[in-house]
């Protein structure tokens, strides 16, 4: 094994010059700080970082993760299955989407806010749309439209909240996404050990 192992040994030099190459990726054993601290006077940024490829990948599965979690929270609340704890269902999707968010290891709460407020417009459209459903289902939501200031008609009501309501959410989760990203990489050296 050895023999085999000395046939494919690389200098310095040459270990430099390939890791310098599109494509090529570097695997390495030791934690992140050491396996760092000899090669970063010698390797550009990129190759210690993920690609953009990796990040935006992980992006998107955020924002597909706060589509999927809005759609399910939006048609659950219509069908009146949600109740008292809907506010626990919108918290555990911050956080799930935060821990998503988070794996884009470069800054993770710019893309949580975007994605997060353009994924939670679907819960009430989808109260938009099946709202004499929601309004069968849930006969506190009806009591509450008779309230609605102005004489809007409440689906109205309900478009005209939802980006007001979706920025606050995107608001939110991204200071969710800030705080998990800086517990996560609080101390990366002792993570890796």
């Amino acid at each position: 094994m050895s023999k085999h192992r000395e046939t494919r040994r690389l200098t310095e030099d040459r270990f430099l010059a390939m890791s310098r190459e599109s494509g090529t990726v570097v695997l390495d054993a030791p934690g992140r700080a050491a396996r760092e601290a000899p090669l970063r006077r010698h390797l550009p940024s990129r190759a210690l970082t993920p690609s953009r490829d990796n990040r935006g990948r992980m992006r998107h599965a955020g924002f597909f993760v706060m589509l999927a979690g809005s759609a399910a929270i939006g048609l659950a609340a219509v069908y009146g299955m949600t109740g008292d704890v809907e506010p626990t269902f919108w918290l555990a999707l911050s956080v799930t989407g935060a821990f998503v968010f988070t794996r884009t290891r470069e800054h993770p709460a710019r893309y949580a806010f975007p994605a997060t407020a353009a994924a939670a417009l679907v819960s009430p459209l989808l109260h938009s749309l099946l709202f004499p459903i929601d309004l069968a289902h849930n006969p506190v939501v009806a009591k509450q439209m008779e309230t609605i200031p102005g004489g809007l008609s409440p689906r109205l009501f309900i478009l005209v909240m939802a980006p007001l309501v979706a920025i606050a959410y995107g608001g939110v989760t991204s200071l969710v996404t800030l705080a998990i990203s800086r517990m996560v990489r609080r101390n990366p050296e002792t993570a890796s050990h």
